[in-house]
This record gives structure tokens, C-alpha cells and sequence, in this order.
């Protein structure tokens, strides 16, 4: 497709900030012991005091410093918005963003959304990115040599948003919309499959692609979830008639499940599926690693079609701000499911710490070590649990 008809949907998501503890990164957040705000101190305020606490606000200063990115300033602000403060069974909306820019020359823009009606009848749910940075690349497969790294810069704008209407008890279903572009890509150092064009999106394009949504969530918050279940099945159709460059279709699989063992501890669980059918450039494929599901692996270190992933994490209650959690998993990435094998899965496992910075909202900050195996290991700090 010509330059002149594309369609840039240039969006900003954060899902993740990655430390590669392998090449001695570290990230810092500042202000993290923070003063309590008005909201959560005065609970038992008058209702102008109670009118004021509808939307909560808050914003950090963070930077950090990584071989590759040397220092890096930026900032991360959560908003939750409480529609309907009146209304027990209406939940709070919550937007968050957080950027970076480093001095080589990166930068990232990247939040996210969820938005509920009254009643929780609509959903409009959605993260995105923006970004100029620079990724490692190790080939498709399961057993990709370390010894194949590529680097490579990027400029990367991308939407993931889905609107759903609730059709039964805790039952939503709609539509869902992902567009993901890349471009003014170029290899760093030694040359690779990028460099040489050999992979399909070397040279960087458009894929947009459209589907349904279904979710049940029987949580009994979004934050720091404690009890309940959720649910969530996506498909995107990327088509060129929809102005992209390539034709494949894509599935999704979200399983989560959260049990109170007592007052201080919770076991949560997790089951992740992502199917790739048809011919999606390499960023594209079901990538194995990150901060959400697989930490302890650098985010697409092993990539293929299709991923299967689980893990399991016990939350601990240390104090009224401080938890610490557990956790250990396994996943695998194949050309097609049918050549799934157990005895190649890849495990991982790791402990962090969580601090509650607003204890009303239950809002935290965390901090995850995860490790896999040969000598993979990574350390993560970001906003919010992983799931």
C-alpha cells in the first residue's frame, strides 16, 4: 500500500516499563512515599468533601538509566473517575500514562483506559503506544539462540481499544479494534534478518484489523483484586481492505482467577492463549516474555504463531501500605498448536514487593525479579499488578 493511503493512528499505551538486570539496567521512581491524599485520609468527610473525591488525580516523576538508553526523565499519572459516586454498583473509570525520554534520543508515550457506564453496562476498554526506541530481535522459535540477537530502532504507534455492552449478568460482548504501524526501522551493530529484510515487517507497515469481544468478570474490584474470576476472548481480522499491509487473523485468550486464602494472603492464577493464522510481521507474533505474563524474559525473546502461558502468584499483606508476592509459570511459543510439547515448555519464577500508594483506591507501584531459564532474568517497576 502507498505512503499517501495509509491511515496513521498514532495512540499511546503503557502496559510495561522492562529492566534488563543481564545489561545492569535499574529504574528509579521517585516520590514513592508519598503523603496520603485528601481523598483516602478523610473518609468520613461532608459531601462537599465526598463530591471532590469523584476524581482522583495523582502524578510521579520517574527516570531511570540502562546501558543502552543512559539516563532517562519522564512521568507517570493515574486518574480515576467516579461517574456515579452515588451508585454502589458502578465502578470507578481509571486512565493512566506514562512517558519517558532518555538521552539517546527515546522516547515512549504509553496509557491506557477503562472506562464504565452506569451500572457497568458499557465498557470502553483500551491501551496504546507511541514510541522511538530500540528492541533486540532473537529469531522465531521456541529454541532461538541468544547468539542471534539483532538490535534494531523503531518508531511504533499502535491502538488496542474494544467497546462491549453487558448482555447477561457480568457477561459483556462487542467489537474490537487493533492497529499497530512501525516504521523508520534500522538495524544497530552487527547485520541480521532485519537488516537483510529477510523477516516479514523488516521494512516496517501497517497492520489494522478488526473482530469481536466477549469478557465475564466477576472480580470484586479492578485493583489489587482479591476474589472472583475473569474471562476474556478477542479476535482481530487484519485485512488490507481495512488500509493495512497484510492479511492474517489473530485470537486472544485471557483466563484469571483470585482466591482469598485468609485476610493476608490471596493465590491468583492465570491461563494466556495467543493464535496467529495466517502471515502477521514479526513484531506481531505471539511473543513470550515481558512484564505482565513470562517475567523473567525479555519481552519477545521467544516468538512464534501461537503462545500458551500460565502462572500462578501468591499476594502477601505485609503492612498496611507493603505486600510482597511469589510467583512461578511456564509458557511456550510454536508454529501451530498441534506442535505444542510439554517437555519444551520454558518456566519461570521470581518474587517482588508492592507499595500502596493510595490505599482508598488501592493504587500501587511494583517491584518484580522474575527469572527463566538460560540465564534469562529481568527486574520490572511499573504501576499496578501484572494481573
Amino acid at each position: 500500500m502507498g505512503q499517501s493511503k495509509k491511515v496513521y493512528l498514532n495512540s499511546f499505551i503503557i502496559n510495561l516499563l522492562t529492566l534488563d538486570l543481564k545489561r545492569l539496567s535499574f529504574f528509579i521512581i521517585l516520590c514513592l512515599f508519598i503523603k496520603p491524599n485528601n481523598a483516602e485520609a478523610n473518609l468520613n468527610a461532608s459531601k462537599d468533601s465526598i463530591k471532590s473525591q469523584n476524581i482522583v488525580f495523582q502524578i510521579f516523576p520517574s527516570g531511570g538509566f540502562s546501558p543502552e538508553t543512559r539516563i532517562g526523565l519522564g512521568f507517570y499519572a493515574v486518574t480515576l473517575l467516579h461517574f456515579y459516586p452515588n451508585d454502589s454498583l458502578s465502578r470507578a473509570s481509571v486512565i493512566d500514562l506514562g512517558t519517558i525520554y532518555t538521552q539517546n534520543d527515546q522516547f515512549y508515550a504509553l496509557p491506557s483506559w477503562k472506562i464504565f457506564s452506569k451500572h457497568n453496562k458499557f465498557v470502553l476498554s483500551g491501551d496504546g503506544v507511541f514510541q522511538y526506541y530500540t528492541e533486540k530481535y532473537f529469531g522465531i522459535g521456541n529454541n532461538s539462540p541468544a547468539s542471534a540477537e539483532e538490535t534494531y530502532r523503531h518508531s511504533l504507534s499502535r491502538i488496542d481499544t474494544k467497546l462491549q455492552r453487558e448482555i447477561g449478568r457480568k457477561f459483556y460482548f462487542g467489537l474490537h479494534y487493533m492497529s499497530e504501524e512501525m516504521y523508520n526501522v534500522s538495524a544497530i551493530g552487527a547485520p541480521g534478518p532485519i537488516s537483510r529484510g529477510e523477516v516479514l515487517g523488516a521494512k516496517g507497515g501497517l497492520a489494522s484489523g478488526a473482530g469481536f469481544a466477549f469478557s465475564l468478570d466477576t472480580r470484586n474490584r479492578i485493583m489489587m483484586t482479591s476474589k472472583g474470576s475473569y474471562l476474556d476472548v478477542q479476535n482481530a481480522w487484519y485485512s488490507k481492505q481495512l488500509f493495512g499491509d497484510y492479511n492474517f487473523h489473530a485470537l486472544t485468550l485471557d483466563f484469571r482467577k483470585y482466591l482469598s486464602l485468609n485476610q493476608n494472603n490471596v493465590l491468583a492464577g492465570q491461563f494466556y492463549g495467543h493464535q496467529i493464522i495466517g502471515a502477521a510481521p514479526f513484531r506481531m507474533l505471539s511473543l513470550l516474555g515481558g512484564p505482565m505474563i513470562m517475567r523473567g524474559y525479555y519481552f519477545g525473546r521467544y516468538r512464534d504463531n501461537d503462545l500458551l502461558a500460565a502462572q500462578l502468584e501468591l499476594r502477601t499483606k505485609l503492612s498496611n501500605r507493603f505486600y510482597s508476592n511469589f510467583f512461578i509459570g511456564a509458557g511456550e511459543v510454536t508454529p501451530q498448536l498441534n506442535q505444542f510439547d510439554w517437555k519444551e515448555l520454558r518456566p519461570n519464577y521470581g518474587l517482588g514487593l508492592r507499595y500502596v500508594y493510595n490505599k482508598r483506591e488501592r493504587l500501587n507501584f511494583r517491584l518484580d525479579l522474575g527469572f527463566g531459564t538460560n540465564g534469562n532474568y529481568g527486574t520490572y517497576i511499573t504501576a499496578g499488578e501484572a494481573f
